[in-house]
């Protein structure tokens, strides 16, 4: 390589050269870098010469290894310190991107004339002299060029594997390196040994050591090869594993045996005592009408007052969502509620799909055979804030209440800092947690829209809410009590609706819906042209059948 501040460069024209800065003293002098590319193998162990990996590593497989293209997961090398011997497994290395410099480092040495050399006496190579003189070596002197970049490289992290050589006399062994080298005579000559059920064999311990008492060192004599690989984990972590402390031992009966062992028993077990779920596809009739027995065993700890209010409340509404139920109790009572799920389990249950998914429910009132539940209908759709923007999400299934609050404080973080702000500046009034499971149309009081349509008093809304004519005469498992067509301009308004006030922090004007209002006049137009169609249909069979009967 070329010492930069030596060699010059030319700018593109004929003009004089353009030469680096001067070197500056305690400054390292400028280099070029080589365009040239090297893969490395970091060898386990000590290197006499690059020519010895091929002892270990095939050619074959380092080309193989090097020219996989850079998105391949299979980027292992295989280094095998007995090549020969089909039961010596591997040590495995995995090829990895690098960014490294490869130096070449010469050692340059000065020999001083000795007296018989000024004598005029020479001396030839550096092995052999003439005469008695006696020739000198000053110190070497280092010098490191930069050959080129290292752009890949093999480690060697994985632990050597397991390692056994079977007896090579043996029958499994002979039949093996027969298959290998295709003797078909030794192929027909094998035969299947007496089974024989003796699988060790007793051997002297070796000299100068102690074995406890009743412990004899032993060989196999099981005759089987090993397999290709033990193990390709990584070194295994320690673990000390210790019984979770209310784990306790007990005795035990088997009931096939009668035998008695012992066995440990965790006695903190967990009761459930959240509210009783049901599904959308359930018998009139089959809901929960009272609390399961771990409930009623725990009803005497819990708060009456609090206890009774939660009846009360249920009594005047029959079915809650969680949001509307908290928001009619103070904020310690709330806390109570949902530390001690005693509470809900005592007066209602849940809903685990359809309609009332996620919706609470008076114990023995059931709203899937109950027309005037209709109101009580859940809808919902996630949104999301990103650079300002609102973006609208379908909404996504959730195991439980605790995770739908954890979804939920995602993005309330930013929708509460600008309620803070908007307060501040008197674009709106404070949050009102009371109100947090409403909609008017005109203020939004939590980040997450989901409402009953009990809650909604948005104009717009409530003349699809409240018409008669949308509604079916039985409970669908999608739709609810409404025609498809109907329950989605419900949920596409009230979204358009909620979107703008979440970013403009205003009411929106009912024009935005108009897209939305003719897609439904026109699903409406579809389904009382179908209908009529039926009519129709079964008009004419009538009069068919009249005509029969005369």
């Amino acid at each position: 390589m070329a010492d930069h501040s030596s060699s010059s460069n030319e700018a593109g024209s004929s003009s004089a050269p353009v030469l680096p800065p001067p070197q500056v003293a305690g400054k390292a002098r400028y280099r070029h870098i080589p365009r040239t590319t090297f893969n490395a193998v970091e060898y386990p162990s000590t290197v006499s010469h690059p020519s010895a990996l091929l002892k270990v590593i095939t050619q074959d497989n380092l080309d193989t290894c090097f020219n996989l293209p850079a998105g391949a997961t299979d980027t292992m090398l295989e280094m095998s310190y007995r090549m020969d011997d089909p039961s010596g497994i591997p040590v495995r290395g995995m090829r990895v991107p690098s960014s490294k410099l490869l130096l070449r480092v010469k050692r340059r040495r000065k020999r001083v004339a000795t007296s018989d050399e000024e004598d005029g006496q020479d001396i030839e190579g550096s092995g052999s002299r003439k005469g008695k003189g006696k020739e000198k070596e000053e110190q070497g002197v280092f010098v490191a060029e930069v050959v080129g970049l290292v752009t890949q490289t093999v480690r060697f992290r994985h632990m050597a594997d397991y390692h056994y050589t079977p007896n090579p006399e043996g029958r499994i062994s002979s039949m093996v390196s027969a298959l290998k080298e295709l003797d078909y005579n030794a192929i027909l000559d094998y035969s299947v040994a007496q089974l024989d059920e003796e699988f060790m064999d007793p051997v002297e311990p070796p000299l100068g050591e102690e074995l406890p008492p009743g412990v004899m060192p032993f060989r196999t004599r099981l005759d089987l090869p090993p397999p290709p690989i033990f193990s390709q984990r990584f070194l295994p972590p320690s673990y000390g594993y210790k019984n979770a402390p209310q784990s306790v031992l007990e005795m035990t009966v088997d009931p096939y045996t009668g035998e008695s062992r012992q066995r440990y028993v965790n006695k903190s077990r967990l009761i459930a005592t959240g509210p009783q779920r049901v599904g959308h596809g359930h018998a009139k009739g089959q809901v929960p009408t009272e609390p399961v027995k771990a409930v009623k065993d725990r009803l005497g700890k819990v708060s009456q007052p609090l206890l009774e209010k939660l009846k009360k409340l249920f009594e005047e509404r029959p079915v809650w969502l969680r949001v509307a139920l908290l928001a009619q109790l103070t904020p310690e009572e709330e806390r109570n509620v949902i530390n001690e799920k005693t509470y809900l389990a005592a007066v209602c249950y849940t809903f685990g799909a359809g309609p009332y998914w996620k919706c609470y429910a008076r114990l023995g009132y059931d709203p899937v055979y109950e027309p005037s539940a209709y109101i009580y209908q859940r809808i919902y759709f996630y949104i999301t804030v990103q650079r300002a923007k609102v973006t609208m999400l379908r909404a996504q299934s959730v195991e439980s209440a605790d995770e739908e609050e954890e979804e939920e404080t995602k993005d309330g973080g930013w929708w509460l800092a600008e309620q803070e702000r908007r307060v501040a500046a008197g674009e709106r009034g404070p949050v009102d947690r009371t109100k947090a499971h409403m909609f008017d149309g005109h203020e939004i009081n939590r980040s997450k829209p989901d409402f009953q349509l009990c809650d909604i008093s948005d104009p717009l809304l409530r003349k699809y809410i409240d018409n008669p004519n949308l509604r079916n005469d039985t409970c669908d498992s999608k739709d609810g009590w409404y025609k498809p067509f109907a329950l989605a301009a419900i949920r596409n308004i009230c979204k358009i609706k909620y979107a703008y006030v979440r970013e403009h922090g205003h009411a929106a004007p009912n024009e935005l819906c108009y897209e939305e209002i003719e897609k439904f006049e026109r699903a409406m137009r579809g389904a009382k042209e179908g209908s009529r169609a039926e009519d129709d249909e079964e008009g004419a069979d009538a009069g068919e059948d009249e005509e029969m009967e005369e």
